[in-house]
C-alpha cells in the first residue's frame, strides 16, 4: 500500500524550486583542531553570542571529546573547552541554564561500564566544570538532546540496549539540578523492533512531548512521538507515515499551538521533511524538499514572521555536499531555499533565528577530501538584507556595553563595539583607581566583540571597567558580590 501511494505523494508535497530570492551569508567561523571536529547543535547566549557543542577528533581515528565553543556575536572565539577521557566522548545538545552556564549531553566511553553511556556536563559561565553523570546500564546508551525543567533539574532523551526487551530502546531520563537521576522510562512499543529518541519539549501544562522514530516493520521507519506525564508515563503515542523510511530530529512549539517537527524522508530519494501539527498533534500539512541528489533535515523553528526556517544538507550527484537551508511560508510553500558550501561535505546541523532576526547555523565544514573537517558557524542575513535594504552593517561608533550579569558573582562578560580595526585595551580597576586586571590588549578588527572577566580572585566591592581604543576612551561601573 505504501508503494501504491508514492507517486501521489510525491506530486502533493515534493518542493525544489523556490522563487525568492535568498538573504546573503554575513559571516562564517571555523573552530577546531587537526584532527576532525563536527558541530552538533547551537544557542545564542544571554550576552548576544553563541554557544557551539560538537566533537573534536570525530571519525578520523583520534580519540574523540565533547567539544564546547563560546563566541561573541560576530563568532569570534571567546574560549573553548574540551570534556573527556582516554576513550571516546561526544557531545549533541548545549543548552543555557538559568545561573548563566551550560549544561552538555552525549555520550562517553571513557567512564561508562564498557559500552557507551548517556553523558551530562554541568558546567559554569566559562565551561568550567561543575559537574558529570553518566547513565545506563551493561549496553549502549547515549543522549541525543536535554533541557532544563521548570523545577531546576533536566530530562534529555535518546537510545538504551540495556534495560528494554528489544534491540535498541528510546531512553527518556529525568535528572535533578546535581544530576542524580529522578526516574528514567524505556519505550518499546513495537516488540523487537528499534525505536530511537531524538528530541524532547516539556509542556507548560506538565509533563513532556518526546519525539523519535520507530521501526515499525523491519525495513521501515516512521516518526513517532509519544505524549508523557511528569513521570515519563505514557499517555499516548503517535505515529506519522509518510509512505517511505521517516526519521525526525527536532520539534518545536508553534504560535499556533501546535508543533514543527523536522526531518528526513525517504521516498525514491532522500528530502529534507517537515511535518506541521494542530495543538492536537494531528497533521495540518506535510512538506518534501530536495537540494540535490539526496536531502536531510536536522532543525526547523517558526519565524517572527510566522513562516518557518529549516537546516539539514543536500547532496549532489558528484558527492559534493552543502549545507542546506529552506525557508517557508505559515503554509510550508517554499519562499527560497539555499545551499551553502565548498567542493566537499558540509553539513548544517542545527539553526536558530537570533535576537537580530538573522539566523545561526552550526554544522560542520570539510575543508579538505576525506575525514578531515571543522566546525562550522554559519550567520545568515534575513530577508529585509536581500536588494540592500536593512542591509548589515559595522557599527559606526565605538562604544563599552555594560557588563552582563552586573552585579557578578565570579564571571561576567564585557561586550565592546569599534568600527575600524585598531588596538584595544580593557582593564579592570578599583575605586582608588588602581589598575587590578588587564582583561585584553591588541588589535581588534571591526564590530561587535566580547571578553569574560573571571574576578574569583578579587574580592567583593566596585569596580570600574575601562576600555581604550586611540583616543577614545570609557568607564562602567560593575559590581562583585560575593
Amino acid at each position: 500500500m505504501r508503494s501504491l501511494a508514492l507517486h501521489f505523494i510525491l506530486f502533493v508535497s515534493i518542493i525544489s524550486t523556490a522563487s525568492a530570492q535568498p538573504p546573503d551569508t554575513l559571516w562564517t567561523r571555523t573552530f577546531g583542531s587537526e584532527d576532525d571536529d563536527v558541530g552538533k547543535y547551537v544557542r545564542q547566549t544571554d550576552d548576544g553570542g553563541y554557544i557551539i557543542v560538537g566533537t573534536m577528533g570525530f571519525q578520523s581515528g583520534a580519540v574523540g571529546d565533547v567539544y564546547l565553543i563560546k563566541t561573541d556575536a560576530y563568532g569570534d572565539t571567546l574560549w573553548t573547552r574540551t570534556y573527556g577521557g582516554a576513550d571516546d566522548e561526544d557531545g549533541e545538545c548545549v543548552q543555557q541554564t538559568d545561573d548563566g552556564g551550560y549544561v552538555i549531553c552525549g555520550m562517553t566511553c571513557s567512564y561508562g561500564a564498557g559500552d557507551p553511556d548517556a553523558y551530562v556536563i554541568k558546567t559554569d559561565a566559562l565551561g568550567d566544570t561543575l559537574w558529570t553523570r553518566r547513565y545506563g546500564g551493561e549496553g549502549l546508551e547515549e543522549a541525543y538532546y536535554i533541557r532544563q525543567t521548570s523545577d531546576g533539574g533536566y530530562i534529555f532523551v535518546g537510545i538504551s540496549t540495556s534495560f528494554g526487551g528489544c534491540d535498541v530502546d528510546l531512553y527518556l531520563v529525568k535528572i535533578d539540578s546535581s544530576g542524580d537521576e529522578d526516574w528514567n522510562q524505556i519505550y518499546a512499543f513495537y516488540g523487537d523492533f528499534w525505536e530511537y529518541g531524538r528530541c524532547v519539549y516539556e509542556l507548560p501544562s506538565g509533563g513532556y512531548m518526546v519525539l523519535g522514530e520507530a521501526a515499525v516493520f523491519t525495513d521501515t521507519y516512521d516518526i513517532l512521538l509519544v505524549r508523557a506525564d511528569d513521570q515519563g508515563d505514557t499517555l499516548w503515542t503517535k505515529l506519522y507515515d509518510g509512505g517511505g523510511d521517516e526519521s525526525a530530529f527536532s520539534i518545536e512549539s508553534t504560535s499556533d499551538g501546535g508543533y514543527l517537527i523536522t526531518g528526513m524522508s525517504w521516498v525514491m530519494g532522500g528530502y529534507l521533511y517537515l511535518i506541521k501539527t494542530d495543538a492536537q498533534c494531528d497533521t495540518v500539512w506535510t512538506r518534501r524538499f530536495n537540494g540535490g541528489y539526496h536531502s536531510w533535515g536536522y532543525s526547523g523553528i517558526e519565524t517572527t514572521d510566522g513562516g518557518f526556517i529549516a537546516v539539514g544538507w543536500a547532496l549532489g550527484p558528484t558527492d559534493d555536499m552543502d549545507v542546506y537551508v529552506v525557508r517557508t511560508d505559515v503554509n510550508g510553500d517554499s519562499l527560497w531555499t539555499k545551499r551553502i558550501g565548498g567542493d566537499n561535505r558540509d553539513e548544517g546541523r542545527c539553526i536558530q533565528q537570533t535576537s537580530d532576526g538573522n539566523y545561526i547555523i552550526a554544522g560542520s565544514y570539510q575543508s579538505t577530501p576525506g575525514y578531515i573537517g571543522d566546525v562550522w558557524l554559519i550567520c545568515l542575513g534575513n530577508e529585509s538584507s536581500v536588494g540592500g535594504r536593512g542591509a548589515y552593517s559595522l557599527p559606526s561608533v565605538y562604544r563599552l556595553h555594560c557588563p552582563y550579569p552586573n552585579p557578578f558573582n565570579s564571571s561576567t562578560t564585557i561586550s565592546y563595539e569599534i568600527p575600524n580595526s585598531g588596538k584595544v585595551s580593557i582593564t579592570i580597576h578599583n575605586v582608588l583607581g588602581q589598575r587590578v586586571v588587564i582583561l585584553m590588549s591588541g588589535v581588534v578588527s571591526p564590530g561587535l566583540h566580547s571578553v569574560p572577566w573571571d574576578a574569583k580572585d578579587l574580592p567583593s566591592g566596585i569596580y570600574f571597567c575601562r576600555m581604550e581604543a586611540g583616543r577614545f576612551a570609557q568607564m562602567k561601573k560593575v559590581v562583585v558580590l560575593k
